[in-house]
């Protein structure tokens, strides 16, 4: 899609509903959720959407000028490497307060991404995540893909399929909603085991590929 003025409040729009209630939409209140949504949502948008942004922190944050930008926004935060569950939070806000200032600022042109583009997409980033995701995790996958999905809406009415298919999950987003699906026993405690990670991944790829195949009556 090209944005305008107006598609870009409706994209800023979506970004201010996850800021408000990152829990639900990133599974996790971390720093690197948050980047990692962010940078699936803009990869989806042909990695333009946030084009500039490093460069328009650093004039906020000029000692930051040759990181990228989720260190910029640490810089800017102030919080350590090592955080606690506060300072967490202070850095989520934060990078989301950035970046929705940011959008107040511009006006973004992206290259349209058609559906069939968002599975290809996907299909890549399964067949090699370490050229899109840092951390092979089913919460760092996860959230790359509900950022592609902010971007593009090429997942609108996921979770109501997946309901659809098993209510054990009730109303949760599908980021929450395939584990419950998936460990009949119960959702194992974090960490989770390499293994039961890879299995939460192939699920989620697989049950988008099915979810697309149904509704494109592939």
């Amino acid at each position: 899609m090209t944005f305008d003025a107006k598609q870009l409040a409706e994209v800023r729009q979506r970004l201010w509903v996850v800021a408000q209630r990152p829990q639900r939409d990133l599974g996790s209140v971390t720093f690197a959720a948050a980047v990692g949504y962010l940078r699936g949502f803009d990869d989806a948008s042909s990695s333009r959407l946030l084009a500039g942004f490093a460069e328009w922190l650093a004039q906020r944050a000029p000692a930051s000028l040759n990181l990228d930008y989720p260190d910029r926004v640490l810089a800017i935060a102030q919080v350590p490497w090592r955080r606690s569950p506060d300072e967490e939070r202070h850095a989520v806000a934060t990078l989301f307060r950035l970046v929705l200032d940011y959008l107040d600022t511009r006006i973004a042109t992206t290259t349209p991404i058609a559906a069939s583009s968002v599975r290809e997409l996907l299909r890549a980033v399964r067949k090699s995540p370490r050229m899109y995701v840092f951390g092979k995790t089913y919460l760092a996958m996860s959230t790359f893909v509900s950022g592609i999905d902010c971007a593009t809406g090429t997942l609108a009415g996921f979770s109501e399929w997946l309901g659809s298919r098993d209510r054990r999950a009730g109303n949760l987003h599908w980021v929450r909603r395939i584990p419950v699906l998936l460990f009949h026993d119960g959702v194992p405690p974090e960490p989770w085991s390499a293994a039961d990670e890879q299995r939460a991944i192939d699920s989620m790829f697989d049950l988008i590929e099915a979810f697309f195949d149904e509704r494109d009556g592939a």
